[in-house]
């Protein structure tokens, strides 16, 4: 053999048995031996042991769980060279990438220390190790890469390839803490748009369930929420120091029992005493302990207040620093200011925005980012993308009364803003169903907006009258008929909000708001007759049995009668009064709930008969229904206990009680409803129904 053969076949053998050394002991999570295999091979920390690619170094972030002892050693050492440091996965991601995600800060600090640059190295999302940390809610990971980001470099790192900012990104996921770091330290960012031009703000808008207003708070927890204190967010930055103290710092173990005694006592405290938490760390102390205790209610009452402070604070942030509107004399013709911003995107002509990937792609730089001019159309006006939807229009869209509100104090000329379809913020309250928004806009006093016409002449009369999309039910109640009779009701209060002849009869169309009414609602309609129809069927039935059982038990005297008189042998008994009054009322209340339900079942079940007519008749039916099976039940326990002996009568009681716990359980149940029903066939104004909670 050529001994340059040899030496090329020795050297093989030595790079697979290296290789098979270092998967061994990465597998077996023996980061010491692997430390000792990069410091005599200095190859080793190029080879991928995965096939999507991921190095020793990708495994050891992934499972270190923040533990950077072993990597400082590394780094100390030498054994890593920046270069191995840089080395992407299969999805473009770097070991600072990982460590950015799962929030290990001291990694993220010791790899970043090595080379600022790897802070700006894009996966194949475009996303930077920055934009993970907020994709995955680290913020201390942020602000610690944030701090070791050369002057103004970091806005070159807070876009991916679709436009979203990590503002954009914060907002989205609800990361609120984050995004008011966010704010402080790139003020720029709350300009910004995405490909489809959305401003953070108009992300934070459609995310009604966020705001106090968008909340469905009722009964005691109200007064839960009312009571709890949560702090408000503040600037703070990453400090070097702290965080080592925090991970490397190691106490005695009778030391942390001490500690971990008086963090309970201050815990308990805070409970009783209501005290706001004083940082992050006794805001979690302060959930652990309430979930220790079984606090459940409170803790869900501090978060959803916590997120309604926070919000409203991102929201004032952003509308405070945002460039909202310059209006032309005539104050309709809402522009942007001009701002500048790191923009994917490149003017093709005078008319035309295309989104620039390379610019994303391309290594990130100070020169990545550049002043963008305010884009307009031949006659001078903004293009659709920025004049599609404003942020007062999307707030008014999905009910955020507080925004609506804020922007109108800054901007009261907003109140005149209008879409692409020529809808302001009272036909989108409308067409929406946010009663709540509607009822705030008529206290303004501003007659002239509720006269707003659409492009098809339709004014919010007429879109009172439409109904939804299909299989979308507005309102927060179930069954046809009572979405039905709500419709009725949200079509009647925006008709009497105004005076008569107010809003216009005909749209373009010729069509009068009582004609499209009639139209849109047939198929509701429909649905609602079969749905009451199939209820007074079964319920007929139910109550044709029980007046059946009602009238033979009233005929039927316990005990017998007396010869001489006629009269009752146990009318002096306390349970013989009980059964013949409980035996009456079964009696009449079945009776009645079965001309009740046989009206509603003989109905025409025309639009305007979902009104109060069916609805209450409904009700009625319903209520004494119970009150026979109830009356039965009871008039049934009396006559049988004249049947029993002395010795078990005593345990009679018991047995009754547990035979009627059934129906005390379904009354019970249904009890609400039927209070809620009473209610609402009385209110003259629906409730909005609550908006799904999702992330986009």
């Amino acid at each position: 053999m050529n001994p340059s053969d040899q030496e090329d076949h020795s050297s093989t053998s030595d790079m697979d048995d290296i290789v098979v050394r270092l998967y061994t002991n990465t597998m077996r999570r023996k980061w010491k031996e692997v430390i000792n295999i990069y410091r005599q091979h200095p190859e080793a920390q190029w080879v991928r042991l995965t096939l999507s690619g991921e190095t020793a170094l990708h495994l050891y972030v992934a499972d270190s769980d923040g533990n950077a002892e072993l990597l400082e050693v590394l780094l100390s050492s030498g054994a890593i060279t920046p270069g191995a440091l840089a080395l992407r996965d299969e999805l473009g991601n770097t070991p600072l990438h990982l460590a950015a995600s799962l929030g290990s800060v001291r990694i993220c600090e010791l790899i970043a220390r090595q080379d600022s640059q790897l802070i700006g190295i894009r996966n194949v999302n475009n996303e930077t190790p920055l934009f993970n940390a907020v994709l995955h809610g680290r913020k201390e990971a942020f602000l610690c890469l944030h701090s070791l980001c050369r002057s103004g470099e970091g806005y070159a790192y807070c876009r991916r390839n679709n436009g979203e900012t990590i503002l954009h990104s914060a907002i989205s996921r609800e990361y609120f803490d984050i995004a008011f770091q966010i704010i402080h330290h790139y003020e720029k960012l709350v300009n910004w748009v995405d490909e489809r031009g959305r401003t953070p703000l108009h992300i934070l808008a459609s995310k009604p369930y966020a705001f106090r207003s968008g909340s469905d708070i009722r009964g005691y927890e109200r007064l839960i929420y009312h009571f709890i204190y949560a702090d408000e967010l503040r600037p703070s930055t990453y400090h070097l120091q702290k965080t080592r103290h925090g991970e490397n710092a190691e106490c005695p173990a009778n030391y942390k029992t001490c500690t971990n005694l008086v963090l309970c006592v201050k815990g308990i405290m805070r409970i009783l005493t209501c005290l706001r938490p004083k940082s992050q760390q006794a805001d979690a102390e302060l959930q652990r302990s309430d979930h220790e205790q079984g606090s459940v209610g409170r803790l869900k009452m501090y978060r959803e207040k916590q997120r309604h402070i926070w919000c409203l604070q991102i929201m004032k942030k952003l509308l405070e620093t945002a460039s909202l509107y310059a209006y032309k004399n005539n104050g309709k013709s809402p522009h942007r200011f001009e701002y500048e911003e790191t923009t994917p995107y490149v003017i093709v002509d005078s008319t035309t925005v295309a989104f620039n990937t390379e610019s994303m792609i391309a290594p990130a730089s100070n020169d990545d980012y550049q002043s963008l001019p305010t884009i307009t159309d031949e006659d001078g006006e903004a293009p659709e993308m920025d004049k599609g939807e404003t942020h007062i229009l999307v707030a008014a869209k999905n009910g955020v009364i507080e925004m609506v509100e804020k922007i109108l104090n800054i901007f009261p000329m907003a109140i005149q803003d209008m879409n692409n379809e020529q809808k302001n913020i009272v036909l989108l309250a409308v067409e929406n169903r946010q009663p709540h928004l509607y009822k705030f806009l008529l206290r303004l006093n501003t007659m002239y907006i509720f006269r707003q016409r659409d492009r098809h002449g339709n004014s919010a009369l007429h879109l009172a009258a439409m109904l939804p999309a299909d299989n979308i039910r507005p309102w927060p109640i179930p069954g046809a008929a009572l979405q039905m009779q709500w419709e009725i009701k949200w079509y009647e209060f925006v008709r009497k909000s105004m005076p008569l002849g107010f809003f216009s009869r005909y749209n373009n169309e010729g069509r009068t708001a009582k004609d499209i009414f009639s139209k849109s609602h047939e198929n509701l309609v429909k649905e609602a007759g079969e749905w009451l129809s199939g209820i007074s069927q079964s319920c007929s039935v139910l109550a044709s049995l029980i007046a059946t059982v009602a009238f033979t038990s009233s005929t039927t005297v316990p005990g017998g009668v007396k010869s001489e008189s006629g009269k009752p042998a146990l009318e002096d008994e306390p349970a013989f009064t009980v059964f013949a009054i409980s035996s009456v009322i079964a009696l009449c209340f079945s009776v009645a709930s079965l001309l009740i339900f046989l009206v509603i079942h003989t109905s025409r079940y025309q639009d305007k008969d979902f009104g109060k007519y069916l609805p209450m008749r409904l009700l009625l039916g319903s209520i004494s229904l119970v009150v026979s099976v109830v009356s039965m039940l009871v008039s049934y326990f009396a006559g049988h206990y004249f049947s029993l002996n002395s010795k078990l009568k005593g345990v009679a009681f018991a047995v009754y009680a547990v035979l009627f716990l059934p129906v005390t359980l379904f009354a019970a149940r249904r009890f609400p409803f039927y209070i809620g029903l009473v209610w609402l066939t009385f209110k003259n104004v629906p409730l909005r129904k609550p908006p799904e909670r999702k992330h986009e």
